[in-house]
């Protein structure tokens, strides 16, 4: 069986990518670990610190690392199948798509070939540190620098480029009319789907730290002024706001419940009669989640500056389980399919945790 992961169809047992699919969303209705506790699998050390999101095929999970490129690992068994570390500085979480793996470097876009990991193309944008790519229909959507770029996912051709006001180090949001992404401009923006063209931009106050999350009529992000967005998607007004604490890492959304990470904890807020209402938040001490949460069934995941990965549950915010690494912080954004959850820390070990 082959690690095939088209944008099309999203095959049960893998996460694709950092959003899981085009919209970020971080959601999907089953695979999780639906237990009251858990254990490791495995455990292997691929890198000095895993801050990206494995990536799930069928088969092989795929992660990548500032220092030490990108290691394709069984998933059954955490053992090496391949690494590339002769690559520049990888700075993203690989995007799967059919057999080919996409991933921002110091310097450009790689494509690897998922099996061999062989390089199919590569794409040098002459700017610093490519974000997490979003690969829909073909196209390979990726911020490198101050621009989002679209590539031909077949030959790695530019297709258009979109500049803004600052660098952009999240993964874009796409849907059939537009892409959108997050820039350390303060502002979101809206460009059209078909040739990069601006349709609107919304300024915030400061400093949007994660990726957009589409969801109905809206599209969602937060940031470091501990606020968090909902905006039109047609004409970028803001709708909705919340204060959640200042935002490091992502949002997740299932149907009309929004997830967010932040240092003030775990909040799950909706959205009611012009605003957003909070339905709870799960706190385990004052460091806070710099994990973006991944929702599961009825369970929510992330993992916690305390060195911990959290499951929780998706109605009421009780604790379900805990599984504590006994190292560093956790801010790896966790993976979670086929009943196992997998997740790295800042001492470069990856887990595959499954239920006891």
């Amino acid at each position: 069986m082959g690690d095939d992961g088209p944008s099309s169809l999203l095959v049960e047992g893998q996460w694709p990518s950092l959003g899981y699919e085009a919209t970020n969303n971080r959601s999907r209705p089953s695979g999780g670990v639906p237990a009251n506790s858990v254990r490791p699998q495995w455990r292997t050390r691929v890198s000095r610190a895993v801050s990206s999101c494995p990536t799930l095929g069928q088969q092989k999970a795929f992660v990548t690392s500032v220092r030490d490129g990108v290691v394709a690992v069984e998933r059954a068994t955490g053992e090496t199948v391949w690494e590339r570390n002769d690559l520049t500085t990888v700075s993203s979480t690989p995007a799967l798509s059919g057999d080919r793996l996409y991933f921002g470097t110091v310097d450009g876009v790689v494509a690897l070939q998922r099996d061999e990991g062989t390089v199919v193309w590569r794409r040098e944008l002459g700017v610093s540190h490519a974000a997490s790519p979003t690969v829909l229909d073909g196209t390979v959507y990726i911020g490198s620098g101050q621009s989002v770029y679209a590539l031909d996912s077949e030959s790695g051709t530019v297709e258009w480029s979109f500049t803004t006001g600052g660098q952009i180090g999240t993964a874009p949001a796409v849907d059939d009319e537009a892409v959108y992404v997050t820039s350390a401009d303060d502002s979101i923006y809206s460009v059209a789907r078909s040739d990069g063209s601006e349709n609107w931009a919304t300024a915030v106050d400061d400093g949007i730290s994660c990726s957009p999350v589409l969801r109905a009529e809206t599209v969602v992000t937060a940031g470091l002024d501990g606020v968090l967005y909902g905006m039109s998607r047609q004409n970028g007004a803001i709708r909705r706001t919340a204060e959640v604490g200042p935002v490091f890492a992502g949002i997740a959304n299932r149907d009309n419940q929004i997830l967010v990470s932040s240092r003030t904890g775990l909040h799950s807020v909706q959205p009611r009669a012009g605003g957003y209402e909070h339905d709870w938040r799960f706190a385990p001490g004052s460091l806070g989640f710099r994990s973006a949460p991944a929702v599961v069934g009825e369970t929510v995941y992330a993992g916690h500056e305390n060195g911990s990965v959290y499951a929780v549950n998706l109605t009421d915010g009780s604790e379900r389980w805990r599984y504590d690494t006994e190292t560093a912080a956790v801010r790896s954004a966790p993976a979670v399919a086929g009943g196992g959850v997998y997740v790295g820390d800042d001492d470069g070990f990856v887990y595959a945790l499954s239920a006891v």
